[in-house]
């Protein structure tokens, strides 16, 4: 199910390595001729094969409920997707945290502010900019460029472009039409955000004085899926089998 779904919502970003073409050339015999036939022939190696594409070295899964939360003022309703970190360098894999890839329900009381949201599939990130002008860790959402422009959907869900977002800490868990803190961003629980971002690279010092840690040199991808409750299952028990 996981590989299914990586290939046709990932396209060329599909995370299984691909099979490389053996390009292994024919070893080439030498037949002894009455001359040399009593001489030992000295076997050739064959070359060996080049190894297989690498997987990115951090993978975030986010998965998530197919609609928005009721943000209905009920606590604890506010973030609804699990999110899984894969370390493929060190072969670990962390998680789950509690998270949500919807943004805030309205940006203001009237509702004449709604916010757009980030689109499903994979999406590059590193984190050279942090969150709100680096005063905060967060990872940055990036084009094939690195440039911080990703696919999205308007709050009618129209295809638009989403500049500027991040993976960043939410705001509460109180269930309102706020509470993620998200104008568009996918969002870790703020009880949980610390230990998320301390699986990631934050050694670049800030302007601040003294200075804060919002930056680093991580980079991997960021997969969003929305998905009804027996996909999500299925996606979960996927994820959980993997580095255990």
């Amino acid at each position: 199910m996981l590989a299914l779904l990586l290939q046709s919502s990932c396209k060329s970003l599909d995370r299984t390595p691909q099979e490389q073409e053996d390009n292994t050339p024919p070893v080439e015999v030498i037949e002894p001729t009455e001359d040399d036939s009593s001489e030992e022939l000295t076997p050739i190696d064959p070359v060996e094969p080049a190894p297989e594409e690498l997987l990115p070295p951090i993978e975030v899964f986010f998965i998530d409920q197919e609609n928005l939360p009721d943000d209905a003022g009920i606590a604890g309703t506010s973030y609804t997707a699990l999110v899984y970190v894969l370390d493929n360098t060190n072969k670990r894999r962390y998680g789950p945290f509690n998270g949500s890839t919807y943004p805030n329900s309205q940006e203001n009381p009237s509702g004449s502010d709604r916010p757009n949201r980030v689109s499903e599939g994979p999406h590059y990130f590193n984190n050279l900019s942090g969150h709100k002008g680096q005063t905060k860790q967060g990872l940055n959402l990036v084009n094939t460029d690195a440039v911080r422009i990703v696919p999205g959907y308007s709050w009618s869900l129209q295809n638009t472009e989403v500049q500027y977002a991040n993976v960043h800490t939410g705001f509460s868990d109180k269930g309102n039409y706020n509470s993620r803190g998200s104008q568009g961003c996918p969002t870790i629980h703020p009880d949980q955000v610390d230990d998320f971002m301390a699986l990631f690279d934050f050694s670049i010092p800030n302007w601040e004085d003294p200075p804060k840690y919002t930056t680093g040199n991580s980079e991997g991808i960021v997969y969003i899926f929305r998905e009804n409750e027996e996909t999500r299952n299925q996606l979960i028990n996927e994820i959980e089998t993997l580095y255990e």
